[in-house]
C-alpha cells in the first residue's frame, strides 16, 4: 500500500501559538487529487513549451523550472479574501493554458504527449512524489478557507490535540478490508466501505455464505447453493427453477412425477417410431413403383436404340447402293461419249469415200 503523505499523518508537527495547538489533518483524497492536477499541469506546460528538437533531458530540466514557477504562482494569494479549492483548480488550469504556444499540438497528439510526459516525470523522479504531496497539502490549507478538506481545530494542550486527532474527520485511515489498498479520510470510511470490492458481505441470494463483494457474481454463478438451475427433467416438462443446494432433494422427492414424464415421453417416442415406420413403408412402395417405371423406360429406350441402329445400317447400305449406281451411270456416260466419237470418225470416213467415188464417176 502507498503510505499517506508525511504531512497528513497523525503525528506531524503541529501549529502552535502561545496558548493553543492546531490540528493540521488534510483530506487525503483531496490532496492526492491536487497532486495529480499539479503533475498534469506541469506535463502539459512542458509539452506546450517543447519542440521537435527537444530532448528527454531538456524536457526534464524544463519540468523542474516549471514546477518551481507553478509553486511560486500558486502560493502567492491574498490572504484577506476567502479562497476555495475551485479557485485553486482554476489557477492550475490557467498556468497550463498560459504555456500554450502557436505551434502547440500541431506536431502530434497533445493528449498522448502529456500522458507520456507524466509517466516520464514519475519514472525519472524529476518532480518527487513527496514534494508534490507536500505542495498539495500546503495548497489545500491555503485555499480551503471554508475548511471543507482540512481541519483547523485548536486545542489547549498536546493531550487534547492527540485525542482530537484520533477522531478527526480528516484523519488518514486505510481500508480495513483485507486486500484493499485504499486510504482515505476518516469521514469517508463508511462511504468507501459501502462499495469496497474487498468487503466481505453475505450472499445476496441468502445462501448463508460470506464472500468478497468483488467475487459475488462468480460465487452466484458457481458454487452458490441458492443458484437457480434447471431440473434434469426440464425437457420432459419439469420447468420450475430449482436451487442448486436442493436439486438432489427435488429429484428424489419428485421421482414419481419424473417417471410419469418419462413414460409419457416414451409413449410419444413409440408413436413417432410407428409413424416413421409407416412413412418408410409408403416410401418403399412408391420407390418400387418408381423403379418399375424406370425399368420400363430403360427397356423402351433400349428398343428405340436398337431400331435406330438398324435404320442406320439400312441407310448405310442404301447409300452404298446409290454410290454404285452413280458409278455405273458415269461408266455408261463415258461409253456413250466414246461410241459417239467413233461414229463421228466413221461418218467422216464415209463422207471421204463418197467424195472419192463421185470424182471417179466423173472421170
Amino acid at each position: 500500500r502507498q503510505s499517506p503523505p508525511a504531512s497528513v499523518m497523525c503525528d506531524p508537527s503541529t501549529s502552535e501559538t502561545a496558548n493553543t495547538m492546531k490540528c493540521n489533518h488534510v483530506c487525503m483524497g483531496t490532496s492526492t487529487n491536487v497532486a495529480g492536477c499539479l503533475l498534469n499541469a506541469v506535463a502539459r506546460a512542458v509539452v506546450h513549451q517543447s519542440s521537435v528538437l527537444s530532448t528527454d533531458a531538456s524536457r526534464l530540466k524544463l519540468s523542474k523550472d516549471l514546477s518551481k514557477e507553478l509553486e511560486s504562482k500558486l502560493c502567492k494569494v491574498d490572504t484577506s479574501n476567502p479562497r476555495t479549492l475551485q479557485d485553486l483548480s482554476l489557477r492550475i488550469e490557467q498556468f497550463a493554458t498560459s504555456k500554450k504556444g502557436v505551434m502547440s499540438g500541431l506536431l502530434g497528439n497533445t493528449k498522448d504527449a502529456v500522458s507520456k510526459m507524466e509517466n516520464a516525470l514519475v519514472d525519472s523522479n524529476a518532480w518527487a512524489e513527496s514534494e508534490r504531496n507536500r505542495l498539495a497539502v500546503k495548497l489545500v490549507e491555503l485555499y480551503d478557507s471554508d475548511f471543507q478538506a482540512h481541519c483547523s481545530k485548536e486545542c489547549a494542550n498536546e493531550d487534547e490535540l492527540f485525542e482530537h486527532k484520533m477522531e478527526c474527520r480528516f484523519l488518514p485511515v486505510s481500508c480495513e478490508n483485507e486486500g484493499c489498498p485504499e486510504s482515505f479520510a476518516l469521514h469517508l470510511r463508511d462511504k468507501h466501505d459501502s462499495h469496497c470490492s474487498f468487503k466481505l458481505v453475505p450472499c445476496t441470494l441468502n445462501c448463508n455464505q460470506i464472500v468478497m463483494r468483488r467475487e459475488m457474481c462468480a460465487h452466484q454463478v458457481g458454487t452458490c447453493s441458492m443458484k437457480l438451475m434447471k431440473c434434469p427433467y426440464f425437457d420432459l416438462g419439469c420447468v420450475d427453477p430449482i436451487c442448486k443446494g436442493v436439486l438432489h432433494q427435488h429429484v428424489t422427492t419428485n421421482a414419481d412425477s419424473h417417471l410419469k414424464m418419462l413414460w409419457a415421453e416414451e409413449a410419444k417416442v413409440k408413436s413417432r417410431v410407428l409413424e416413421l415406420e409407416r412413412w418408410s413403408a409408403a416410401l418403399a412402395e412408391v420407390d418400387d413403383k418408381r423403379r418399375a417405371g424406370l425399368k420400363a423406360m430403360n427397356t423402351g429406350i433400349s428398343m428405340l436404340e436398337t431400331k435406330h441402329l438398324d435404320l442406320e445400317k439400312e441407310q448405310t447400305l442404301a447409300k452404298q447402293g446409290h454410290q454404285k449406281v452413280e458409278a455405273r451411270v458415269r461408266g455408261l456416260e463415258a461409253t456413250v461419249k466414246a461410241q459417239q466419237s467413233e461414229i463421228a470418225a466413221l461418218n467422216s470416213k464415209v463422207a471421204g469415200l463418197l467424195k472419192s467415188f463421185a470424182q471417179i464417176a466423173k472421170q
